[in-house]
Parts: structure tokens; C-alpha cells; sequence
């Protein structure tokens, strides 16, 4: 491992502190050397190295905060690691590339006049908070909102949740055409087709205190309410990181809804129920089986 070509790689295109980057890459990869040559020897090497071409500062996962505070760097390699041993076993090659490169589009539906795209991405904006990212993306591309998310030893552990500037009242539209669900409660629910179809037992999201940008590195404001959102899931407090949710969302049964609000109920069942059936036919073509 040579930690000063590492470095001039890392930031071989024009950095405003360029130089800056260079020497705090070197300093963070000798106190971490022992993560940092895990992450690197698994990396480094076939077709994994295409991580690093989509996250050139792929390599300071082993050197700064990721996924939650608290977690040791070394144990941050090991999710890193684990996570993309499980992508290798389930993901057939040309998927896994899509990822990696520009994303690859699930599934396409159309509400109303508008279309719409759940997509799996690799990205380097939300590098801390997980590996994968599937995003509920609109005609124009636009990451509507995104939940960012790793698998690791058989769970799902989910690092963040983001939404776009709501200037011409996105989330308003699709929740009064999508029979009542918000955009932030459907990529949570478009997650849970995928743990579903994938066998994964449990799904862990992180609290607001043990996000990752709570650590004391960045100390940044979060602007989404993480434990509202969970609560609202039927999440309960699993330990001082984490609530756990449960992998399949609960129905209200009809009789108990109010008559007024009975036919937009059962409509949206219907349409989650379809929903789950055309995204697991998408998934088998891209499952390796």
C-alpha cells in the first residue's frame, strides 16, 4: 500500500485544496493503516475497483465517520466489505456495473401526466450514510428523494434519508395522486420490497443523535427529523443508534377507517400491491437466482 500515490490519485483532478487533501489523506492513512489496507485489499483488484472511479474518496470510509457515530473504523471496513460481498452473491455483473456507473432504473410508473423512476445508485453524495441509495427520481432525472442504506450480516441497516428542495410542491402532487402517501414513506416502502424479496430479516434506520453527520467531526444540522419518520413506520427504539422497523408495512383494516377515507385506502393498497409485484419481476431480472 503506498500511501502517497493513493493520495495523488485520490485527488488527481483539481481539488480547491488540493494540496490540503493530499497531506490529510496521508496522516488519516497512517493512523488507519490497518483499515485502510483492508478496504484497500478488497478493492483494489477486478471488478470492485470501479468504486473508485464513481467515489474517488472511496478509501476515507476507513478513515472518517460512516454510516453512524460510535462506529470504529476498522468495523466500518468490515460493513464496507460485507455489503458488497452480499451485492456480488445477489446481483448479476451487468446490474452491479449499472450501479456503479450511472445507476440502474428498477422500475418506471406513471402518475397522472408525470413519470416516474425507482432507481439503485452508487453515489458519492451520500458515501457516509451507506453503499446503496434507491431513489424515487422524476422525468428529468431530479433524485426526488432517496434512502441510503447497507446490507450487512443478513440486516439492512438504513444511514439516511433526503429529499430535494420542494419548490413546485412535489411532495404535495404525489401524495394526494399516490392516495395519500408522501414521497419519504414510499422510498421506505420501496425499501421493504427489497428486503422482502431478498430474505432480509430485519432493518435497522438511524436515529437523529446517531446519524452520521451528529458525529463530533461535522456536528451539521440535520434537516430531516429521522425519528419522526420511523415512529410514523411503526419503528421502536432498538439500542442507542437504531430504531428497528418492521419489514413489511401495517394495513389499517377498512372497516376501522373512517367512510369518508375508505375508498382512497383500499386504492392505495391496490396500488402498493401492484407496485410489489411489478418491482419483484424487475428484481428477478437482475437477481442472481
Amino acid at each position: 500500500m503506498n500511501l502517497i500515490r493513493d493520495a495523488f490519485s485520490t485527488y488527481k483532478v483539481t481539488y480547491r485544496n488540493k494540496p490540503k487533501c493530499i497531506a490529510k489523506y496521508i496522516l488519516r492513512g497512517l493512523i488507519h493503516r490497518k483499515p485502510l489496507k483492508r478496504l484497500n485489499d478488497n478493492f483494489k483488484h477486478g471488478e470492485r475497483r470501479q468504486v473508485f472511479r464513481n467515489q474517488p474518496e472511496f478509501a476515507l470510509k476507513a478513515m472518517r465517520p460512516y454510516l453512524r457515530t460510535g462506529l470504529t473504523r476498522m468495523k466500518a471496513v468490515e460493513v464496507v466489505v460485507n455489503h458488497h460481498e452480499w451485492l456480488d452473491a445477489n446481483i448479476k455483473p451487468v446490474a452491479r456495473q449499472a450501479i456503479y456507473q450511472h445507476g440502474l432504473t428498477l422500475h418506471t410508473f406513471d402518475i397522472g401526466e408525470e413519470h416516474f423512476e425507482i432507481k439503485l445508485l452508487f453515489l458519492d453524495s451520500y458515501r457516509r450514510e451507506g453503499e446503496l441509495t434507491l431513489a424515487l427520481c422524476d422525468s428529468t432525472g431530479n433524485k426526488r428523494y432517496v434512502i441510503t442504506f447497507v446490507v450487512h450480516g443478513g440486516d439492512v441497516y438504513v444511514g439516511g434519508v433526503q429529499g430535494s428542495v420542494d419548490h413546485d410542491n412535489f411532495s404535495r402532487r404525489f401524495t394526494k395522486t399516490v392516495y395519500g402517501i408522501r414521497p419519504k414513506a414510499f422510498v421506505v416502502e420501496a425499501l421493504r420490497i427489497l428486503i422482502n424479496y431478498y430474505g432480509i430479516k430485519n432493518c435497522y434506520a438511524v436515529k437523529n443523535s446517531a446519524h452520521v453527520y451528529s458525529d463530533t467531526r461535522y456536528k451539521k444540522k440535520l434537516n430531516f427529523n429521522y425519528d419522526q419518520l420511523w415512529l410514523e413506520q411503526n419503528g421502536f427504539e432498538y439500542n442507542q443508534w437504531y430504531y428497528r422497523l418492521p419489514i413489511t408495512s401495517e394495513r389499517k383494516a377498512i372497516e376501522l377507517v373512517k367512510r369518508p377515507k375508505r375508498k382512497m385506502y383500499r386504492e392505495r393498497y391496490a396500488w402498493l400491491d401492484q407496485l410489489n409485484k411489478e418491482l419483484k419481476i424487475e428484481l428477478d431480472n437482475i437477481s442472481i437466482m
